[in-house]
């Protein structure tokens, strides 16, 4: 009689842990959506101050001779495999910390290092070189400002690019990610996300690029 309350107790807690987590996958989809912009206030973070389009910083034909050194030294399987092997170049580049926040061009990054932001424009570049399709993503951190890269898995999932870590890798978004806008170099799409009240995080599985239907 004791082995079978056991494994009634066994079952029941098994049954309520599913739906437990049956319940939380419910409660990630649907919490936001991106809404498109025609502009992105970047006023303040150069030099002199003066606002400067987001994509001045994207320079993919001033890279196209690293990234071609790189693959020649790394050659790659397949594209996940390209991905790690840019985002380690850049994660390898020293990490400066800016008092005053500027946001530097990749050849100031390559020289000087540089933090969250430069590093993402730095392999925001090198992507766009390769022709990769990804955004640039700006929001906060374990709420501290941040700056990061969104790439599209072999799957179609979401997946994030860090740049400050020492671990190439392509991370799922979690809620220590509260994005609140993106865009895409290549496409020169610029999106806000809209989340929420209660949660920030985005859907695991939201189609990549945002389809015209969530707007």
């Amino acid at each position: 009689m004791q082995r079978d309350l056991t494994t009634r107790l066994f079952l029941a807690f098994g049954g309520a842990l599913l739906l437990l987590l049956a319940g939380c996958a419910t409660s990630l989809e649907d919490q936001g959506r991106w809404q498109s912009l025609d502009t992105l206030d970047v006023s303040g973070k150069t030099r002199d101050g003066a606002p400067v389009s987001v994509f001045t910083f994207s320079q993919p034909h001033a890279v196209e001779h690293i990234l071609a050194k790189l693959e020649q030294d790394h050659p790659h399987a397949d594209q996940e495999e390209r991905i790690l092997n840019i985002l380690a170049y850049v994660q390898a580049i020293p990490i400066a910390n800016d008092p005053d926040d500027l946001w530097l061009t990749p050849g100031e990054t390559l020289i000087a290092g540089g933090d969250c932001e430069d590093r993402s424009f730095l392999l925001s570049s090198l992507l766009g070189a390769a022709q990769i399709e990804h955004w640039v993503v700006v929001g906060t951190f374990r709420d501290r400002p941040h700056t990061w890269v969104a790439v599209q898995d072999p799957a179609g999932k979401l997946r994030y690019l860090e740049t400050l870590d020492k671990n190439p890798r392509l991370t799922a978004p979690t809620p220590a990610y509260a994005p609140w806008g993106r865009w895409n170099p290549l496409t020169r799409e610029i999106h806000e996300w809209i989340p929420n009240p209660n949660n920030t995080l985005p859907p695991e599985d939201e189609p990549f690029p945002p389809t015209k239907s969530e707007f």
